[in-house]
């Protein structure tokens, strides 16, 4: 099965390849043990409405998110010290937010009274909008701690280009020979991936670097994607290996390593971090996957809360992830895995949840069903390298 852990627009995944890649079999058989529920979920609440989700937090402890309006509107947010503030939109119904670096700097995309949507800049409790290739719609998915946003453009073609924007000034990253592309992420040195056409009209995993784009190639199947970049340069992503298969891969010193999979056809990385952990999902068979965490060339298996699958939504530079797991009978809750342990991290009275993200003091993100069954943001506190 696929897993989207990451935190993109319905406009993104329309756009993007979305697979994923993994190989190279050396499995560690470390299944982490389920403990019970130990933390207890927040409730960040909502902007007048129903329903609201969390989708990140930076180490300030800031929330970002979206949430229901009083008006039925679904309006980007940004939480800290007890409270939610509505971040608006550039003129239009709607807004999401998608990432925020430790200045406060949060990125997404809001509706513009002209029409569409368009990528925006949030600081100081100002939405700027960045604008577009000349088209009708942009999105902003990332930022890093100098404030560059990369995300994507339409030009006045009609097409989605990878675009970075800083300055002011915002920058048609280009292709490879194709008509479209796309960034996903971007690191302190300013390098760039995501996935672009070829003059093939497939898609590949691209870099770019310096005003160029470096193609990064497949696991010998016809496509691929990058998804995040560490400071190291370390790439994460997934490659096809042959047809309707495809493998979560990392790019480093010029090479690809397939990173395999737990028995199963297919895998995918969502993220790195710094130590160079890539956390994603693996196949365990056609029916089931679940989280992983790749280091030193050993694939680990994360485990459930006694079902048949999990999935992974963020890691931090510890190596504690987050996600969410089944329990025996199908329910699926928030958890976070660490020291060996997958420990439920509860709902807000509901049955379900699921953590999105986690910071390195150990605050965890993203929603929870509350007793009425509907689905808020929420927050849960576990001490980096303490108890859950």
């Amino acid at each position: 099965m696929r897993g989207f852990a990451f935190l993109l627009s319905a406009v993104v995944l329309a756009f993007g390849p979305g697979r994923a890649a993994l190989e190279e079999t050396t499995l560690a058989a470390e299944i982490a043990s389920p403990t019970a529920t130990a933390s207890v979920a927040t409730d960040l609440g909502t902007l007048g409405g129903k329903e609201s989700e969390a989708a990140a937090v930076n180490d300030a402890g800031q929330v970002i998110g979206w949430a229901k309006t009083d008006a039925g509107d679904d309006h980007a947010f940004l939480w800290e010290g007890g409270k939610m503030t509505d971040l608006g939109t550039l003129g239009g119904d709607n807004s999401d937010a998608h990432e925020i670096n430790g200045a406060g700097q949060v990125v997404g995309w809001a509706d513009s009274d002209k029409g569409g949507f368009h990528a925006y800049l949030w600081e100081a409790g100002k939405m700027t909008d960045l604008g577009t290739l000349g088209g009708k719609e942009s999105e902003a998915l990332a930022i890093n701690e100098a404030g560059q946003v990369v995300g994507w453009a339409d030009t006045d073609a009609g097409l989605k280009h990878a675009v970075l924007w800083e300055g002011g000034k915002v920058t048609d990253l280009g292709t490879l020979g194709g008509k479209e592309s796309l960034a996903h992420a971007v690191n302190e040195a300013g390098q760039v991936v995501g996935w672009a056409n070829t003059d093939a009209d497939l898609s590949h995993a691209v870099l770019w670097e310096g005003g160029k784009a470096t193609d990064l190639g497949t696991l010998g199947g016809a496509e691929s994607e990058a998804v995040a970049v560490n400071d190291a340069g370390q790439i994460a992503g997934w490659g096809d290996v042959d047809a309707g298969r495809w493998h979560a891969a990392i790019w480093e010193g010029g090479k690809v390593t397939d990173i395999g999979t737990l028995g199963g056809d297919t895998s995918e990385a969502i993220t790195i971090n710094e130590a160079g952990q890539v956390v994603g999902w693996a196949d365990i068979d056609p029916s089931a996957s679940h989280a992983v965490i790749w280091e030193g060339g050993e694939l680990t298996d994360l485990g459930t809360l006694g079902g048949d699958d999990s999935e992974p939504g963020g890691v931090n530079e510890v190596g504690q992830v987050v996600g969410w797991a089944e329990r025996g009978g199908g329910l699926a809750p928030a958890v976070i895995w660490k020291d060996g342990k997958a420990t439920d991290l509860g709902t807000l009275g509901g049955d379900e949840s699921g953590a999105n993200g986690i910071n390195e003091a150990g605050q965890i993100v993203g929603w929870a069903q509350t007793d009425t069954d509907e689905s808020h943001a929420a927050l849960w506190q576990s001490g980096a390298g303490g108890g859950a």
